[in-house]
């Protein structure tokens, strides 16, 4: 017997109504349900919206910290790359 034998539904739809995601999605929903009926809409959005600014704060200061590490490497790689070549060959490509 098959999934769809079982559930009666047809055999294309069966991978999308097991993804993964739509129960995560779903129990997501039921959960900040939960949250803001114990809770009410304003706790519940004042957290939201501080943590979400919390989270790009982090993004941006994480992406300073990426691009001023990533900074030397350019003169360091043209460095290389100029000499790799012989100057006959620059810019040749």
């Amino acid at each position: 017997m098959e999934l769809g034998d079982l559930f009666s539904f047809d055999k294309k739809i069966a991978p999308a109504i097991i993804k993964p995601i739509y129960w995560i999605g779903m129990l997501l929903i039921v959960f900040v349900n939960i949250i803001y009926f114990f809770f009410g809409f304003g706790r519940l959005f004042t957290v939201g919206f501080f943590t979400g600014a919390a989270a790009v704060t982090a993004l941006f200061v994480l992406r300073l910290l990426i691009g001023a590490a990533e900074a030397p490497s350019f003169p360091g790689n043209s460095r290389i790359a100029s000499a790799w070549f012989p100057t006959s060959e620059r810019g040749t490509a």
